[in-house]
């Protein structure tokens, strides 16, 4: 039997299915290791994206942040009391339950069996069970969480499934020798279960341990547990710690929610949740509140759904008072910063568009567009200003850079890539940077428009210099990133230009020349990649378009530097070349192919009655114009 078993079939047999074990248990192991790399690294370096599964700067802020905030130990504490309770009530009533539906002699069986298989599809809902909670009295109270939830009908069918695998012939053999029903339970029944009494009572352990929900909801903020505490943190990484600023705070989020997850597990390493609870519709839940379904002493957690407090300083509220649910630090932070901001303020004219045809609100939109225009109208000096000085600092061999951060960083990059193709002007001449990077073009980075020096390190990236002019965009005028980037472009003497929607912000007084269109509130507030979004993109279009004219890219209303890169824009130098010259579609593509497609090349060939060569001279004596 050894001999067989040493065979080379066998071995190697062994070698893959080890190596797909390793493999796997690398796969479930390495994210682990990717957060824990995480929570222990500095927030330039997670935000540069320099972490993969080591620390760097290594660092201990995220904890201290997490351990030293009120409560948090108070909260581990609620953790392991639900838990230990919870498990130990939940396995008691789930094996004095399972145990007499085990007997498929008992009257009533199947009846009970399909209760409990119809109430395992088919629940009652938040806001039942709330009021059945409310009405025995349970809620404020730890009772709220351990009694709801001592039954769970998928644990309870596993224990009846495994008390029906017992043989009879030990339960009938111990009533012949006197042994009653309870004492084949405690002596029998369940000594021979323990291996489906441990899995059961493994599955309620990961529960109480998991669950926050349910807290949100029926508890005072004194008992939540700490995946609640937690929860709160990864909500609102702002609200966490006393010590830093702001911006500080906001940086260190990604390494708060990493740390959050270490945590978590510390002292559990099963951390399986359960999501589906927090699928709850905003509508239900405002609705409930409206007819006042829900009682009084429902506090303001409940409202999560709508509400989603940033902390967890949240007191338990009447439904009176919902609107005061924020913590008056999240005020402090956030609100009032908002509330001097003209692109968060309301609109009063779309304050109903939620409850409008589809036609009005597109017609909604487009009459609040209409006024951008105007907006930038006023804007023009200064636009003419700063294309001048764009103009000038490309004569002598510098760059236009946009810099931008969200929204206003995608229009950036935008229009310095149509650059190229529609003006032949490559990124030596008009190039863009975004918080971020790349990634952000398309996703969210979360952190980078608040890290002032992330400003400064890109513009270094792109060896930015003092003949070189920088555009800084946003919306708000109050991004940290971009007055980052100003700060250090005046510091190498070179001029800056701001284009925001807001006057006399932050972003819009600290560069040489503002721009700033104030096209009023948005028609969704706060969502300024709409009309600040186009009132933005309406002057970077100015600012670009007018250099490029000015450099004679433009030869009439003719885009005569226009790279034929594709064929579109092959035809599309044929017509320039038609249009210009009168030529016929054989002469334009005659003296095209001579040029290399430079349809401005084509164009003086064409007038003058010159070879290429000779044009391309005239050319060069004249920067480039057609003369």
């Amino acid at each position: 039997m050894s001999r067989y078993y040493k065979t080379t079939e066998n071995r190697v047999f062994d070698g893959v299915v080890n190596l797909v074990m390793i493999l796997t248990l690398l796969i479930c192991f390495l994210p682990f290791v990717y957060m824990a790399a995480l929570s222990f690294s500095s927030s330039k370096a997670i935000i540069n994206n320099q972490v993969s599964f080591w620390p760097v700067g290594f660092n201990l802020d995220a904890y201290k942040q997490i351990f030293t905030y009120p409560n948090f130990f108070q909260a581990y504490g609620n953790t392991f009391f639900y838990t230990i309770c919870g498990t130990a009530i939940a396995m008691l009533m789930t094996i004095m339950f399972a145990y007499p539906l085990s007997k498929d002699y008992l009257l009533g069986h199947k009846f009970f069996m399909k209760l409990v298989v119809i109430s395992m599809f088919f629940a009652g809902g938040m806001i039942p069970n709330y009021l059945l909670v409310s009405s025995l009295h349970l809620t404020g109270t730890r009772w709220a969480m351990l009694l709801p939830f001592c039954i769970s009908q998928f644990n309870l069918i596993i224990m009846v499934n495994a008390f029906k695998g017992l043989p009879h012939e030990l339960e009938e053999a111990a009533l012949i020798d006197g042994l009653g029903y309870w004492g084949i339970l405690r002596r029998i029944v369940v000594p021979l279960s323990t291996a489906a009494i441990a899995t059961v009572g493994l599955y309620y352990a990961v529960f109480f341990w998991n669950d926050w929900f349910n807290s949100l909801i029926y508890l005072n903020k004194d008992q939540y547990p700490v995946m609640l505490f937690l929860r709160n943190i990864v909500n609102g990484t702002a609200m966490v710690g006393d010590g830093a600023g702001s911006a500080d705070k906001t940086s260190l989020g990604i390494a708060i929610k990493s740390a959050v997850i270490i945590v978590s597990n510390a002292a559990h390493h099963h951390s399986i949740s359960f999501p589906a609870k927090n699928t709850l519709s905003k509508a239900l839940l405002s609705a409930a509140l409206r007819a006042k379904a829900i009682p009084h002493n429902l506090g303001a957690a409940a409202a999560g759904g709508c509400l989603k407090p940033l902390g967890g300083n949240c007191t338990v509220l009447s439904q009176d008072k919902l609107a005061e649910a924020i913590p008056a630090e999240c005020e402090e932070t956030f609100m009032v910063k908002l509330d001097s901001i003209s692109t968060e303020q309301r609109n009063p004219a779309t304050s109903h568009i939620d409850e409008v045809s589809t036609l009005e609100i597109v017609r909604l939109m487009n009459q609040e567009d209409k006024k951008v225009a105007l907006a930038v109208e006023a804007e023009l000096p200064q636009i003419a200003k700063a294309v001048d000085v764009i103009y000038a600092a490309l004569q002598s061999g510098g760059r236009l850079i946009y810099c931008g951060c969200g929204t206003s960083g995608r229009l950036g990059v935008l229009d310095a890539a149509e650059c190229l193709p529609t003006f032949g002007a490559g990124r030596d001449m008009v190039d863009a940077v975004i918080a971020g990077g790349q990634s952000a073009m398309l996703v969210p980075v979360e952190g980078a428009e608040d890290n002032r020096d992330l400003g400064r390190e890109d513009l270094e990236k792109l060896h930015f210099s003092g003949k070189d002019v920088l555009c800084g965009i946003a919306a708000s005028g109050r991004t940290p990133y971009v007055l980052g980037a100003i700060a250090y472009a005046k510091s190498l003497g070179a001029a800056t230009i701001s284009v925001t929607c807001c006057p006399g912000s932050e972003v819009d007084t600290s560069a040489d020349i503002g721009i700033s269109p104030s096209p009023g509130p948005e028609v969704v507030t706060g969502s300024t990649r709409l009309k600040s979004g186009t009132a933005q993109k309406m002057v970077l279009n100015m600012l670009s378009t007018a250099t490029m004219i000015k450099l004679g890219k433009v030869y009439g209303n003719l885009m005569v530097d226009v790279r034929a890169s594709n064929e579109k824009l092959v035809e599309r130098c044929v017509r320039i070349v038609r249009t210009a010259t009168g030529a016929d579609t054989a002469a334009a593509c005659a003296a095209l192919e001579q040029c290399n497609y430079s349809a401005k090349t084509a164009i003086l060939m064409i007038l003058r009655g010159i070879d290429a060569p000779a044009a391309e001279a005239r050319l060069a004596q004249t920067q480039g114009r057609i003369a």
